[in-house]
């Protein structure tokens, strides 16, 4: 039996949650489908999407071009392509402009986002449009379908769950720390605003101030920021870019931290839960499953007692055992919905 072929469209493939998501997806669909792809070729994901596909046509980053468009358009018709899956907004405007010559769009937001400014409105009121060229939206999380569901999208009714994939761990890593070394906490983002980093570091400032007998260091890894840092807390600051052995920086933590302003599904957080680590998450929407699992830590963005408090309570807390993590892993099985994705594009 032929394989269905599928366009997959990223304009993002710098370092980030949802180029890697996309990456786990081929893979997991790669001895199904035949992966056509159009991106970026940026590091580090550009040229694995590439090599994972039949053929690839590049696209500019986070950016819209007609010419690119109508290219697009031509080599998708050349290689018998009839079923389009684009992951994130910029991705989107390709693929469903694509609808209205015929091809069936599946489309995964990795965030809904509205901006409270007038080219946030004006994006999102482009989004409402193209809503209608949709005709299945491929979800990460509780958290984003209500996001969706909040800002008048036509999600209900066509919609599929495919979380992000996270392998159960079978033994806790090493992490040793002479007695009485700073404790060592971390984060693990690329440098967006909405990754709320600088508010962050101004929680830790403030912490410090209340509690200056607590000895700890805060490593970031994912980009070098643009804003300056406390100097009462310079030098237990560290900033050491992008990596790309994300697991390997986590291993040499004891505490992870997530001050996102939004998510649709945090990965450095499953990440940092499935090596182990005590969590210290915002409580915002695309946290809350963590949140309820009571496998992570909640504070308020907007209250520095209260990220006080969260942090005071890991750092006295034990770190989740194995048990623990692998019980809350399960809930991201994905044998079923992949199956269900796999028989819809192979009807479509």
């Amino acid at each position: 039996m032929e394989k269905p072929r599928i366009l997959f469209i990223t304009s993002r493939t710098d370092t980030g949650g949802g180029p890697k998501y996309l990456v786990d997806f081929l893979r997991n669909v790669s001895q199904k489908v035949e992966i056509f792809s159009a991106s970026p070729l940026a590091p580090p994901y550009g040229e694995t999407i590439r090599g994972l596909s039949v053929d690839h046509y590049e696209i500019p980053h986070r950016s819209f071009q007609v010419r690119k468009f109508l290219g697009l358009l031509f080599w998708a018709r050349a290689h018998s392509i009839s079923t389009v899956h684009s992951h994130g907004r910029g991705a989107g405007v390709y693929a469903r402009l694509l609808h209205l010559f015929g091809f069936r769009v599946i489309h995964s937001f990795h965030g809904v986002h509205r901006e409270k400014t007038v080219s946030g409105w004006i994006k999102f009121r482009v989004d409402q449009i193209l809503d209608q060229f949709t005709d299945l939206y491929v979800l990460t999380s509780e958290a984003e379908l209500k996001a969706a569901n909040d800002s008048g999208l036509s999600v209900a009714g066509k919609t599929l769950f495919m979380f992000p994939k996270i392998e159960p761990i079978t033994d806790l890593p090493l992490k040793p720390r002479p007695p009485g070394a700073p404790l060592r906490l971390g984060a693990l983002s690329r440098m967006d605003p909405v990754k709320g980093l600088e508010n962050l570091v101004k929680l830790l400032s403030m912490f410090h101030s209340k509690h200056p007998e607590i000895q700890w260091e805060f490593f970031h890894a994912g980009g070098i920021p643009d804003f300056k840092i406390p100097l009462a807390i310079s030098k237990r600051v560290h900033f050491i870019g992008e990596t790309l052995r994300p697991m390997d920086f986590l291993a040499g933590l004891d505490l992870f931290l997530s001050g996102s302003i939004s998510e649709s599904f945090n990965l450095s957080v499953l990440e940092a839960i499935s090596s182990g680590l005590k969590v210290v998450v915002s409580e915002i929407p695309g946290h809350s499953h963590y949140l309820s699992a009571k496998i992570a830590i909640g504070f308020d963005l907007q209250d520095a007692t209260s990220f006080e408090m969260a942090l005071l309570s890991a750092i006295q807390a034990p770190a989740p055992g194995m048990e623990q993590i692998n019980s809350f892993l399960a809930g991201f099985d994905n044998r079923e919905n992949l199956l269900h994705y796999l028989r819809l594009v192979a009807n479509s």
